[in-house]
């Protein structure tokens, strides 16, 4: 089984399992694995006023050094859920390219790119798009972030370490492929990740969960209820 190398991006497709950084297990971790560094992060997600995206689990931020990206959900409809620990996997496409995320952001939104061709599909410039259906920022996180590549059943995982500005902390491990047909395998070699390093057993919350519970409990309530967190 080959994976994409645990740090490369583009339109791949993020597995990824969020954990409690607790000082001893952090250190286990990060033991032999080599360093990435540490850089700041500054993410803004957007959204429609009525929280169209986010209630169908679809992220729009702008990330300040790589611009503009939206994370979508992989389709599990014909993957068995009932494994133990899968739940706990979160399994998203990335899309970069300008004119993709807008396209697909219009499907979400139920738009018809034929007969917004003039006002939005041809001018492919996401600030427009968002300025003409009254889209706004929901969430901004600074966060400081140090990462990790760590060697695990000649696969490399990616840990990211993340304190954000509004006192939360969480680790993370990823693995990016290329094809939905790898979604299972990364997901279960997480897993076994996780069982061999004693992590949590609950999944950590998303630091995007935690800001919008503590900033924005009516968004967070919605996507609650919506099964979306």
């Amino acid at each position: 089984l080959e994976f994409a190398g645990g740090y490369q991006r583009g339109e791949m497709i993020e597995v990824e399992r969020k954990f409690e950084p607790c000082e001893i297990a952090v250190a286990e971790i990060c033991e032999g694995s080599e360093d990435l560094g540490e850089k700041e992060v500054v993410d803004e997600y957007w959204d429609t006023r009525e929280y169209q995206l986010t209630i169908h689990d679809f992220w729009l931020r702008r990330r300040d050094v790589e611009g503009w990206q939206l994370k979508c959900p992989v389709d599990w409809n014909s993957m068995d859920k009932t494994m133990t620990g899968m739940e706990k996997i979160d399994k998203y496409e990335e899309i970069t390219d300008e004119k993709e995320l807008i396209l697909t952001v219009q499907r979400v939104l139920k738009l018809n790119p034929e007969s917004e061709r003039d006002g939005v599909s041809e001018a492919l410039k996401i600030e427009s798009f968002l300025k003409r259906f009254d889209m706004i920022p929901v969430c901004k996180i600074e966060t400081r972030r140090k990462s990790f590549l760590k060697k695990f059943e000649d696969v490399y995982i990616r840990i990211d370490l993340d304190r954000c500005d509004f006192g939360y902390s969480v680790g993370e491990i990823e693995l990016l492929v290329d094809s939905k047909g790898k979604v299972e395998s990364a997901s279960l070699l997480l897993e076994r990740f996780v069982n061999e390093y004693s992590l949590s057993e609950t999944r950590a919350e998303s630091k995007v969960a935690v800001y919008l519970q503590r900033k924005s409990p009516k968004h967070y309530e919605i996507l609650k209820n919506a099964g979306v967190l």
